[in-house]
């Protein structure tokens, strides 16, 4: 279609990549959002099947398989653009935050260690990030690093901020100095 200063091409947001992305990481989140409860009171019953986590989790990982360096790299630095650019980058973070909560319920502590870390390195800031590192260490039978990462966390918001940590990372914290079976087993 030809407008005021070219062409427009005109497509349904099924077949835009970045769309596709959203919609899938919305869907999901919302799905996997009772998850939330094993970094303060362990399992809860609106937990979604082991089948359908193991489902959830191929499906967040093949999204995440599809994502390639900086969104819209190749636009210039526009406010629609970064606008845009931002709401993909929290997409992929909070698809990476509910693959490591769905794979925590699976029992696959070790292996979402690295992953964990990783993330808290990409956003030093977000405290969700930071709260499932620590989980993922304790249920690794590594309790020592997860206190000393939440202490961490305290510290850097304290330094960068000069806030406290968010009700979810304290109860957390308590939860492990606590050694609560029901958070640290899951």
């Amino acid at each position: 279609m030809s407008v005021e200063n070219g062409y427009r091409l005109n497509v349904g947001e099924a077949y835009v990549d970045a769309h596709r992305f959203v919609d899938t990481v919305r869907a999901h989140h919302r799905e996997l959002a009772p998850l939330a409860s094993m970094l303060s009171t362990g399992p809860d019953p609106d937990w979604p099947s082991r089948q359908r986590l193991t489902e959830l989790v191929e499906s967040l990982e093949s999204a995440l398989a599809t994502w390639r360096g900086t969104p819209y790299a190749d636009l210039p630095d526009h406010p629609d653009v970064m606008v845009a650019r931002a709401g993909l980058e929290e997409a992929r973070a909070r698809a990476e935050d509910d693959l490591v909560l769905a794979m925590l319920a699976l029992g696959e502590h070790a292996s979402t260690v690295t992953m964990t870390e990783q993330a808290v390195q990409r956003s030093s800031l977000r405290e969700r990030s930071w709260s499932l590192h620590a989980l993922a260490l304790a249920r690794s039978g590594r309790q020592a690093e997860a206190l000393e990462t939440l202490r961490e966390l305290r510290r850097l918001l304290d330094d960068e901020l000069g806030i406290d940590p968010t009700p979810e990372v304290r109860s957390l914290e308590e939860a492990l100095l606590r050694q609560d079976a029901a958070v640290l087993e899951g």
